[in-house]
């Protein structure tokens, strides 16, 4: 499997089964950084960085520069050790990146539910008046 071909795969199943609520992504102490553990075994992260800095630490891009973020999606085995590891900052691997993000970010922080219980409550507090015709 060319690691393309297997790129796309795993984000689309990566991404299938987060929106069905089979996989779920879990906070890191990093706010931008979540992960799911496989069933296999081992581990995937997904990370979106707003800035990129150099081995001093000096900032090369930042988003305050107008630039976009760069997210990295790691696979690792049941031991830790690196399978495999894709960046981007453009294109169409970004994009399905960018995306895959966002369903982890509201898989972690469980969006979904806690926007409906919100909603529910609101409903509940201020019902909406019947019109009288």
């Amino acid at each position: 499997m060319a690691a393309d071909n297997g790129f796309r795969e795993l984000v689309a199943v990566l991404r299938r089964t987060t929106e069905a609520g089979q996989l779920r992504w879990e906070k890191t102490p990093d706010p931008l950084e979540f992960k799911a553990q496989l069933p296999v075994g081992g581990t995937v992260r997904l990370l979106r960085l707003d800035k990129v800095t150099d081995s001093k630490g000096s900032v090369l891009a930042s988003l305050l520069a107008g630039g976009k973020p760069t997210f990295r999606m790691t696979v690792l085995d049941k031991d830790g050790q690196l399978i495999e590891q894709w960046s981007a900052t453009e294109g169409g691997r970004w994009e399905a990146l960018h995306d895959l993000h966002q369903l982890a970010q509201a898989s972690a922080y469980s969006i979904d539910q806690r926007l409906q219980s919100i909603l529910e409550a609101l409903k509940a507090t201020f019902p909406e008046k019947k019109s009288q015709d």
